[in-house]
């Protein structure tokens, strides 16, 4: 029984080293850790999938959504650019590379 906890304990820890690195040398944006909007300030962030897992995507727009997060599309995006639209508090665009 333990080797079994050890093995997915072991499995666990390799597959989520890149963001346990990425947490630990701050490699994230700070709005990551912050729960206040201000930190932001006049920045959007851009979500970049390369490929998507349907329930991690669901888990991480449900994440979005219960943190007060507004997607938005690229004429949104392109209005506030051009500052004919304000942007709002805790905005963030998300974009799919398909890869091909």
């Amino acid at each position: 029984m333990f080797s079994t906890y050890a093995h997915k304990l072991r499995w666990s820890y390799r597959k989520n080293w890149p963001d346990i690195q990425g947490i630990l040398l701050k490699k994230y944006p700070d709005f990551v850790f912050n729960s206040s909007p201000s930190s932001l300030e006049n920045q959007v962030p851009v979500f970049v999938f390369h490929s998507v897992d349907p329930i991690t995507f669901e888990e991480q727009l449900l994440y979005l959504k219960k943190n007060g997060y507004r997607t938005l599309n690229a004429d949104d995006l392109l209005q506030i650019l051009k500052g004919k639209k304000t942007l709002q508090e805790r905005s963030v665009v998300l974009t799919f590379d398909d890869g091909v």
